[in-house]
């Protein structure tokens, strides 16, 4: 999958009423209308700015170029795994859950980084820990 290569169209579409911002991973879907905001500029302008406050929030970095997703992987039946701050994720292979997945970027012009922590030698909660522990010294 190629990244997206106008930073300024990444998440959205123009239809004919107007601009809508969708971000499958965190399933958001926003509509504005070009005669709510009185032009085409003025709509745009509002789209980007909705989808740059909500992305910052929900991945706790700006949008880039190089990232591109795939789409959302659906919980697994019968498990309630804690929910992650921004930065933190679940890493899965095969159906199987690995790694509690850390993603930092400490220049945007470079691709993010990633650091894993083994949840079988961990244990889920120490693995979690570990992770938040290490994302509090980076964004320090």
């Amino acid at each position: 999958m190629p990244a997206c290569k106008n930073i300024d169209e990444k998440y959205l579409r123009d239809l004919s009423w107007g601009i809508v911002v969708r971000i499958p991973q965190i399933d958001i879907e926003k509509n504005f209308h070009y005669r709510k905001y009185g032009s085409i500029k003025n709509t745009r302008n509002e789209a980007i700015k909705f989808r740059d406050e909500i992305y910052k929030k929900h991945f706790g970095r700006s949008i880039s170029k190089r990232t591109f997703h795939t789409k959302k992987r659906k919980s697994k039946k019968n498990t309630k795994l804690p929910e992650l701050e921004p930065g933190l994720s679940y890493g899965y292979s095969r159906g199987k859950l690995l790694y509690v997945v850390l993603t930092y970027s400490e220049d945007p012009e470079k691709p993010a980084q990633k650091i894993r922590f083994n949840i079988k030698k961990l244990g889920l909660e120490s693995a979690i820990d570990q992770a938040k522990t290490e994302l509090s010294k980076r964004r320090g």
